[in-house]
């Protein structure tokens, strides 16, 4: 299995797009940003965390 940076990075935003409602998402995507050792998954993560945060936002 690849567990590179760049195929974490793209399974988050993977994970983020297509289930951004799922109950595990926020979890995974705040445990990234504050644990990964790979600083562009952790951006990566951050992002995806904004996205949610926005979604909200235009759901609300």
């Amino acid at each position: 299995m690849d567990d590179s940076p760049e195929t974490r990075s793209r399974y988050l935003r993977l994970v983020t797009l297509l289930w951004p409602d799922d109950p595990a998402t926020l979890p995974l995507l705040t445990d990234r940003a504050q644990h990964d050792d790979s600083e562009e998954v952790r951006t990566t993560a951050t992002e995806g965390l904004a996205r949610l945060r926005w979604l909200a936002t235009e759901i609300a």
